[in-house]
């Protein structure tokens, strides 16, 4: 990546233009943003992992008590890993949403780049 990124400045200084890039505190506040959308992401992670093991613990639990105990109600003994099931595809279904938003939100941060750069490559011309 460092290579295609030397050779296109390269490329632009051979024609004679100066490689323009976005201002410093464009490239901050579309670093804090990457960095924050990370952040996000790894707690959204962390949640969703702790989601799927709590339905795992709950289910081996609800059987064991099912076929340990004979008196045991099954009706009411699935609601809470029913309920925490849901709780782990949604936070499943919202940790790929944000992951791609993350990703998207990247791939704009480098492509404004480019714009800018052929914004003067344009000018130059």
């Amino acid at each position: 990546m460092t290579n295609d990124k030397n050779l296109d400045e390269q490329l632009l200084r051979q024609n004679g233009i100066e490689p323009d890039r976005l201002s410093d505190e464009d490239h901050n506040n579309i670093k804090k943003m990457i960095a924050t959308d990370k952040v996000r992401l790894k707690r959204l992670k962390r949640i969703t992992i702790i989601a799927w093991i709590s339905t795992i613990i709950c289910i081996i639990m609800y059987f064991t008590l099912a076929f340990n105990l004979p008196t045991f109600n099954l009706t009411y003994g699935a609601v809470p890993h029913t309920i925490l099931l849901w709780i782990a595809i949604g936070c499943t279904i919202l940790l790929y949403i944000r992951s791609r938003s993350a990703h998207m939100r990247q791939l704009q941060a480098s492509l404004s780049n480019i714009e800018e750069q052929l914004k003067r490559l344009s000018k130059k011309s």
